[in-house]
Parts: C-alpha cells; structure tokens; sequence
C-alpha cells in the first residue's frame, strides 16, 4: 500500500527556518498546560484543541492499546478533538474498548508499523484498490496522519489526524513537531501511571505502616521517605530523606550497624539473592523502633552498587513477640522468671564467667515450712503469699540480681560477677529481713516466714554450670538440716 511512513524526519538548516511558528506555538501551548495543570490526563484535549486548530483538520485523536495478541487487538478510544460536531467519534459506540482483526496483512502491517514507532501519512485517493482505501472512504476521511505514542520503550497507543476535507499535505516539519506532540503525551500518561502507582503505594502504607529506602554505595548516600523515621507528633507530612552513609548509619541502632551494611554488600555481590533482616532504626523523636527491611526488585537485575527496598514497621509484632517471650520464661503466679528460664541463664552466665574469668554465684532460697501454711489457711492464701515473698526477694536483693521461682516454694537467684563471700552476706541480710517480717500478709493471725538458703560459687573447673546448682542445692539441705533459718555455704 502506498502510505509514506517513518521514525524522525532529519531536518536540515533551510527545513528548521521553515518550521510552521503557529504549529510550534500550539505545541508549547499544549505542553504548559500539561506540566502546570492539576487534570494533567485532561489536559490533553486542550492539547488536541491547540493542535487542530492550527492543523485545521476535522479531528484529532488519541486510540489507547488495551491489548494485542496474534489474531487481533484491543483498543479503547481515549481522548479527541473535533472541530464540528458531525466529525466527533468518541462517544459512538463501536469505538468504545473495541476488538480489531489482525486477519487482514494491511492492517497487521499497519499495526507493526505503530509497534516499530513509525508514523503513517495517507491520501485516501492515492491509496490503490485495497482494504485501508475501502475503510477510509467508508468514514469519509480523504487525508490522515497517524503518529505511535510511545511509553516505557512500547507501544501504548496512536495520535491521529483526520482530515475528512482536504487532502492534508503533512511537511517534515510538521510531522516533527507532531511526533514531539506524541512524545508530550507519553510523557503526560507516563507521570499519570506514576502519579496512580504512588496513590496505590500511599494506600498499602497507610493500611501497613511502612516507607521506601535506598543505599547507593558507590555514591555513599542512603535515601528513605519519612512515614516511619519521621515524628508524627510534629508533622504528619511525607517527604524523602537524604543521608550520607555515615549519618544513616547513626540512625541504625548499633546492635544492628554491622550485620546491615555487611548484608548490603553481600546482596550486591553475585551470590546475594535476598536482603532481608529485623532490626532498629530511630525516628526524629530519638526514639528507636522495629523495623523489617526487604529488597524489592529482581536480583538479576540489580543496579550497579544500588540496593532498594521496603521498610515495614513491625513494632507491634515485636511487642508481641517479647509478651510471649516474657510469658514462656515467666511464672505466673510471681512474676519472676521461671525453671526454663533459670536453666537457659545458668548455662549461659556459666559460660560467661569461665570465659571472662569473672566470678559467679547462686542462692537457692526455700520457704520454711510452706506446707503448713497451705494446710493451715489454704491454697488461696499460700499462694497470696508466694507473690508477697516474691516482692521481698525482689527488694532485699542486689539489682544485679536474676530472680526465678524454680519450684512449688523453692527460688533461685544467680548473681553476675559475685563470689561466694559476698553471696553469703547478700543471703544473710534477706533472711534476717524476711524474719524479721511480723507478718507477711496483711492477714489476722499473722502469718510469719523464714527461709532456708544455700550458697554456692561457680568454679571454672566445671564442666556444667548445672554442677553450681548442685552444690547450691546441697547446701540448702544442710540449711534445713541445721535449723533453718539460715544460710549455709557450700564447703
């Protein structure tokens, strides 16, 4: 078929002093109000408008390729001008999201044309006998002019010039400046499509609390928007922020500085494929927060020394991950921390002091005849008594001090970098206070109490801290053995 087709006219000097003024000045008309308009998709129709009347064409328009496969396409048509009404399609419905057959070889060559980025300039009457002829005549357009619109390097839809009229000559000047239209209006359905994605973003942040990061390492600056870091309290406007490395790395706590940039730099290796970890970042208000960070982009297609990603508060299941860890390792009745809890901190704080040659001891405290209290008065008031003893252990102890209920009456208490000596004389003053109690409870009769404590210190010749609790435990026995009352020191 005969249509004259190509990419960019290559204009020379005496082609570019002949360039139309009145066409050029629609097109800088068009393209302020793009930029500086609210309705920017809107705009676009005044765009067309500045565009035919200058061109005098009978319409101008915009088709949007809602999809194409190898039998036929999908269009919708999308924006229009039309300089009387008898020449306006819009609203007819056979052009609304309307199915078109590749079947016919003109068409699909037409439409592989547009996909190449290649405009199409007709005359009706030149055409030969042909389906494109036949089609045009059909609509009574005796000249177009048909420009691809390119967004993202594909095709997505065609500006076109219908001339139902005269028979338009377009100049290569002309179809330069209206290519720079159909670049104007890439341009405008690019930052709308932004403009929506933002929108979605902004709606998945509200609903979850979470901001955007990047860390450009060769260029030594971390970026991330505000929704988490920034203090609310002040100001509830978003907004990026910029840092150097050095100051983003202030913002990361420093339990967490290291294993973040040396995870940064293993994503950006060849082996790294995923960059995810918990940790935590402080906000404007100096406060730190939980955070979890995640890649969000293919890692076969990862920027050169960039890493970007997405920033989910987690506080709240932090929260809640220390409630239930508090409750896996805490009695219920007392407060304190429980057996299991005792047994993960003996083995640890052991191997702390062998490792560190610091000393460590352990009382292991019982409550003297604790069964007559439940025998006497009851369960309820036993175990009222048991969260009053709890109290007195947690105030007549050092502050270094763990404290755990290990047993029905029975507790324990580890303390970091004390030796035995000093155990002892913390042992000897909670008993004489808990003695010297006249009651425990605000309770008629009164209810009086003694403990029995034994005393041990950790040796570094053992082989288990468990042989700590051992000892502490036979000095308790040789506690009650001798009286009660008392606090007896493993020899």
């Amino acid at each position: 078929m005969t249509i004259l087709t190509g990419i960019q006219p290559e204009l020379d000097r005496h082609q570019l002093s002949e360039l139309n003024v009145d066409l050029l000045s629609a097109v800088l008309r068009g393209a302020d109000m793009l930029v500086s308009g609210d309705d920017r998709l809107a705009n676009i129709n005044h765009l067309l408008a500045e565009i035919g009347a200058v061109t005098q064409v009978s319409r101008v328009w915009v088709f949007q390729v809602l999809g194409i496969s190898n039998t036929d396409i999908l269009q919708d048509y999308v924006f229009e001008w039309a300089n009387e009404k008898k020449y306006a399609q819009i609203r007819l419905p056979h052009f609304n999201h309307f199915r078109s057959s590749l079947a016919h070889p003109e068409y699909r060559e037409l439409i592989e044309s547009r996909q190449r980025g290649e405009y199409q300039a007709v005359i009706t009457d030149q055409l030969p006998s042909s389906w494109l002829k036949r089609y045009l005549t059909q609509q009574r357009i005796l000249s177009m002019l048909t420009i691809p619109i390119i967004v993202d390097n594909k095709w997505w839809g065609t500006l076109g010039f219908d001339d139902c009229e005269r028979e338009q000559q377009w100049s290569e000047s002309d179809v330069t400046l209206l290519r720079a239209t159909g670049h104007l209006i890439a341009s405008t359905v690019l930052k709308n499509e932004l403009f929506s994605k933002q929108r979605q973003i902004d709606i998945i942040k509200d609903n979850t609390h979470c901001s955007t990061w990047q860390v450009d390492v060769q260029r030594g600056i971390c970026w991330c928007s505000s929704e988490i870091i920034g203090d609310s309290s002040i100001s509830s406007i978003r907004d990026s922020r910029t840092y150097t490395s050095r100051h983003w790395l202030r913002r990361i706590h420093p339990r967490y500085r290291r294993a973040f940039f040396s995870r940064v730099r293993h994503f950006l290796s060849p082996a790294g494929n995923e960059l995810k970890m918990d940790l935590q970042v402080q906000r404007d208000n100096g406060e730190y927060t939980w955070v979890e960070i995640t890649t969000n982009h293919d890692p076969k297609n990862k920027p050169q020394g960039v890493v970007a990603g997405v920033m989910w508060d987690i506080s709240q299941r932090k929260a809640e991950e220390q409630a239930l860890m508090r409750q896996a390792a805490t009695d219920p009745l007392t407060q304190l921390y429980n057996r299991r809890q005792f047994a993960s901190d003996l083995a640890r704080f052991g191997d702390k002091a062998r490792y560190r040659h610091q000393p460590l001891s352990l009382l292991i405290i019982d409550i003297d005849h604790f069964k007559r209290i439940n025998d006497n008065y009851g369960h309820i008031v036993g175990d009222q008594v048991l969260e009053a003893f709890a109290s007195l252990l947690e105030a007549h102890l050092p502050l270094h001090s763990n404290i755990y209920r290990i047993g029905g009456e029975e507790f324990a208490c580890l303390l970091p970098n004390t030796d035995q000596q000093a155990a002892q004389h913390y042992g000897s003053q909670l008993c004489e206070a808990i003695y010297d109690h006249h009651s425990i409870l605000d309770y008629s009769p009164a209810i009086r109490v003694s403990v029995s404590i034994g005393c041990a210190e950790f040796d570094a010749a053992m082989l288990d801290a468990k042989y700590l609790y051992q000892h502490a435990d036979d000095a308790l026995y040789n506690a009650k053995l001798s009286g009660r009352n008392r606090v007896v020191s493993y020899a």
